[in-house]
Order: structure tokens, then C-alpha cells, then sequence
């Protein structure tokens, strides 16, 4: 085609047929058809990419000594945050194994260690209650044992000035007869407190039998009434009991609720004087039964109310009721109705006798 060969003359692609081949070494003709091999050869090829590698890897090493650098300063920044709230963390542990109970560990604002303070919190939190109830309990049976002594000293001394007396002959008939009468009187006291005592054990230690049945409610009321109305003849005092007239069923121990009631009746019966009256009073309510006892004795000082259920407290009266008494009556009878899921409070003005309260409330299903 001429003119693709003028075009490619005038780029300088083709030689100038005037012009003679041998101004043309590096041109060479090939005649159609023909094959020919060309060899071409690249002086300094890898001269760029030797330098290239060369920055490069620079580069690189540059780079990770930098990032290494980093590291290590974030690293120690970091350790130095974690450290610093665990070293007062461990610091806190010490002071509270120690004997500290009150100290608790702060927020450090890391999200992991606040955490573990927190636990370390409420571990604290728990143990600390833990000890302070054991230490509760210890004064109390401290406070026990040392109650149990003084009341079994009366008793003990009353007996031995007996036997004494009695062995060395110095009473007659009469005197006799008065200090037997009155060693009966401390047996007595000894056997009941004893019971009570057995009680309390059974009970602090969780193994107080119960038998809970389904029943009227008003038989034991009326079985203890019964049975204490030969003693409120004897003291001159009338006892009055108040049930429904139809069954008040209801889920209970009736050996519990017999001495329940033989409790407070008897402490009412005690301490109310000849010509009082003592009623017990037998209520059905929707969700529980109410049992009243009340009496028209001197009643309890406000001050005492808290204390009425404490075992061994006598009340702050004076007199041959409360000298016969062993405080241990209303403890029982608390722990008793505590036992069946119920409530017993006290009420009283002075100069016009003492209520107590006993509701048993009634479970699903009973009564029907």
C-alpha cells in the first residue's frame, strides 16, 4: 500500500527507498513469505529494580522499628494502667485479711478490674455479715450459758440449805413440811426449765419434731383452757375462752399449739391477781386464724414489750410471778409460731393488762 509505507517513511519506520540500504544497518528486508529470528538485547535491565528493592526494604525495617517502639510504650503505658489499680486492689484484699471489715475496694474506671472489684465487694459484703452473725451468735450463747447459771443457782442453793438443815436436824415438823413444799416447788422448776432447755436446743438446732395435720383449731384451744381451769379456781381467777361456733380448720401441730397456748395462758394466769380475769379469744379470718389471750393483770412497761420474747428476760416487775418464772416460756412460744410461718406480737398498758397475738396464717387449700 503506498500510502501506509509513505506514512510509515514519514515516522521513520520504513527507510527511503532512494536513500541506500547501507545508510540502514539496523534495517533489514525480508522478502515475502520468508521467517526471520530477531535477538534483542537490554543493557542495565535490573539497574532501576535493585534500587527500588533497595527502598524498600529501608522502608520497611523504618517502619517496624517504629512500630515496635510503639508497641513497647503502649505496652508499658498499658501495663502501668492495669498495675496500678491491681496493686491497691491487692492492697484492699490485705487490709480486709487483716481484720478491716469495713474496707471495699474503689472504681478505677477499667472495665475488667472494676468488675473484679465489684465481686471483691460482694464477696466482702457477704463475709462481713457472716462474721458479724457468728460473733452475734457467740455472745449470745455467751450470754446463754451465763443466764443458765444464774437460774440454776436458786434452785441448787434452795435444795442444799434443805439438805443441810435436814441433816443436821435442826427443823421440826412443821419447818419440815414448809421447806419440802418449797424443795417440790424447785424441782419442779428445775424439771421445767430443763424441758425448755431441750427445747431451745432442738429448735436452734433445727431438729424440733413437728407433726402438722389438718384440724379444728378450737379443740386445743379448748383442751388448754380446760386444763388450766383448776389453776385459775385455785388463784381466784376467771377463765374465759371465745371460739366460733363452727370448725376453724386449719394445718397444724397440735402438741405445739397445746404448749403454745399452755405458755401464755399459764404466764397470764401468773400474773393476773385473785378476782382479774384472763380471756382467750379465737378468731377465723379470711387468710389466717387469730388467737388472743388476754389478761387483766399489771401489764408491761413499754420499755420491756421488745423483750418479751427473749429468752431469760423476766421483765423488770418485781414479785413472786416473776421470780417463778424462767424467761423461757415466750421464747419457746415465738419460736413455735415461727415454725408454723405465723406472727406473735405483745400489747399492753400498765395498770390494765397485757394482750398477746398469735395469727397462724391459713395456706392454699385449707379450710375447704
Amino acid at each position: 500500500d503506498p500510502a501506509a509505507d509513505a506514512a510509515l517513511r514519514e515516522q521513520g519506520l520504513l527507510p527511503d527507498p532512494e536513500v541506500a540500504p547501507q545508510s540502514y544497518p539496523d534495517v533489514l528486508r525480508v522478502s515475502a513469505g520468508s521467517s526471520v529470528q530477531l535477538i534483542y538485547t537490554v543493557r542495565d535491565v535490573y539497574t532501576n529494580r535493585v534500587a527500588t528493592l533497595q527502598r524498600v526494604n529501608g522502608t520497611l525495617v523504618g517502619a517496624g522499628m517504629a512500630a515496635l517502639a510503639v508497641s513497647v510504650l503502649v505496652g508499658i503505658v498499658v501495663a502501668r494502667r492495669l498495675t496500678g489499680p491491681l496493686a491497691r486492689l491487692r492492697r484492699v484484699s490485705g487490709r480486709f485479711a487483716g481484720g478491716e471489715l469495713d474496707v471495699r475496694a474503689p472504681q478505677f474506671g477499667i472495665v475488667e478490674v472494676d468488675e473484679l472489684g465489684r465481686q471483691f465487694n460482694v464477696m466482702a459484703d457477704r463475709l462481713s455479715d457472716s462474721l458479724r452473725l457468728l460473733a452475734a451468735d457467740r455472745d449470745r450463747l455467751r450470754e446463754f450459758v451465763a443466764d443458765v447459771s444464774h437460774e440454776l443457782r436458786t434452785p441448787i442453793a434452795a435444795l442444799r440449805t434443805f439438805t443441810e438443815l435436814q441433816r443436821d436436824g435442826q427443823m421440826d415438823d412443821v419447818q419440815r413440811r414448809e421447806f419440802l413444799e418449797r424443795s417440790t416447788q424447785q424441782i419442779n422448776r428445775l424439771e421445767w426449765m430443763s424441758t425448755n432447755l431441750l427445747d431451745l436446743s432442738r429448735i436452734d438446732a433445727g431438729i424440733f419434731p413437728m407433726d402438722v395435720r389438718s384440724g379444728d383449731l378450737r379443740e386445743p384451744v379448748r383442751a388448754v383452757v380446760e386444763a388450766h381451769s383448776e389453776q385459775a379456781g385455785l388463784a381466784g381467777v376467771s377463765l374465759v375462752i371465745e371460739v366460733p361456733a363452727e370448725p376453724v380448720m386449719l394445718r397444724f401441730d397440735r402438741e405445739r399449739i397445746v404448749q403454745l397456748l399452755s405458755n401464755l395462758v399459764g404466764n397470764a394466769l401468773k400474773f393476773t391477781p385473785r378476782g382479774g380475769e384472763v380471756v382467750v379469744d379465737l378468731v377465723e379470718r379470711h387468710d389466717a386464724a387469730v388467737i388472743e389471750v388476754r389478761d387483766s393483770g399489771p401489764g408491761i412497761p413499754e420499755a420491756d414489750l421488745p423483750l418479751v420474747f427473749d429468752r431469760f428476760f423476766r421483765g423488770t416487775n418485781v414479785g413472786d410471778a416473776r421470780a417463778s418464772g424462767s424467761g423461757l416460756g415466750l421464747a419457746i412460744a415465738r419460736s413455735i409460731v415461727e415454725m408454723h410461718g405465723g406472727s406473735i406480737m405483745a400489747s399492753s398498758v400498765v395498770g390494765r393488762g397485757a394482750t398477746f397475738t398469735v395469727r397462724l396464717p391459713r395456706t392454699s387449700g385449707q379450710g375447704q
